[in-house]
């Protein structure tokens, strides 16, 4: 089953950025978004961050995923943090009845 993981990539070289080296990582990105991988990805102008949120089978799946996009083979972004996170949406009410779950089983103990 596929699960999502928010990669949040920083600490960037900008003395490594070429026009290739963009061209390729979009490459790379237009190759996820076909695959039905990423969901969202940009950049935070504030802070030469960047974020993804990708689908992958585990969060070692990501890392491969993310360690092939051309930014990383080169180390513009020399560090990432990879977390799963739960999906909230109309299909499933943004998680409500989980909350409440939770929230219940915390009132019981």
């Amino acid at each position: 089953m596929m699960k999502t993981f928010r990669i949040d990539v920083f600490d960037s070289n900008p003395m490594l950025m070429t026009e290739q080296l963009v061209k390729d990582h979009v490459d790379f990105l237009k190759d996820l978004h076909e695959k039905g991988r990423l969901m969202f990805c940009g950049p935070c102008f504030e802070d030469g961050t960047a974020m993804l949120l990708i689908k992958a089978e585990s969060k070692q799946n990501a890392d491969d995923i993310i360690a092939n996009d051309p930014f990383s083979i080169v180390r513009f972004y020399r560090q990432r943090t990879i977390k799963e996170i739960a999906e909230c949406n109309i299909d499933n009410q943004f998680l409500l009845q989980a909350s409440i779950d939770f929230i219940r089983s915390k009132e019981s103990t």
